[in-house]
């Protein structure tokens, strides 16, 4: 079976996404840095579980320091002298980090990966039947204008009534019912609208 055809990507929320995505590196690294401070050094599988479970992880490992493991949370941290506020403001105003794919270098920083899950519902495809029978269909009707237009058949300010009677298949390209304009493939309304 042939790969589904790529009809339209939604640029305007995938650059949105992605200032998100350069936010949530930033944030994560900077949760990094915060645990360090609480922690002391740190390995890259700690960092991988810290990026995975965040305050708790640090919690729980905190607790296995515990000077006084009969007294309250509160009373070993102010013994260890920890306190997690930075943590948790970090949390509460940082972008979330855990629905994108992060990897973590040999220094202990962590870079987007190439790869991002989350972006893939920004690209759109013909891959559903309807899709690619109103792809195919539009197509043949871009061609079939074009070349009407080239023989003088075509009566430019009826364009748009033929875009509206394909029920947006296909759209005006330039101008609207002024000479040049041309009907095209309407790929953002295929991939939105069928």
């Amino acid at each position: 079976m042939k790969e589904p055809e790529l009809l339209w990507i939604d640029e305007k929320n995938l650059r949105r996404e992605q200032i998100v995505l350069i936010k949530a590196e930033d944030n994560l690294n900077k949760f990094i840095k915060a645990a360090e401070r609480v922690l002391g050094s740190l390995t890259n599988k700690q960092r991988e579980l810290i990026r995975k479970e965040k305050i708790q992880y640090i919690e729980a490992e905190l607790k296995k320091r515990f000077p006084f493991p009969n007294a309250t949370v509160e009373f070993n941290y102010q013994s260890m002298g920890v306190d997690l506020n930075q943590l948790n403001n970090l949390l509460k105003a940082g972008t979330s980090w855990r629905q994108y794919d992060f990897d973590l270098g040999d220094d202990g920083h962590f870079t987007q990966s190439e790869e991002q899950r989350m972006f893939k519902q920004y690209y759109h495809y013909a891959d559903t039947d309807r899709k690619n029978a109103a792809l195919s269909f539009a197509k043949k009707i871009e061609a079939l204008v074009a070349e009407a237009q080239e023989k003088g058949f075509v009566d430019h300010g009826l364009l748009p009534d033929v875009s509206n009677a394909f029920r947006g298949l296909v759209m005006i390209k330039g101008e609207p019912r002024r000479e040049g304009s041309k009907l095209v493939v309407n790929h953002e309304g295929i991939a939105k609208y069928l």
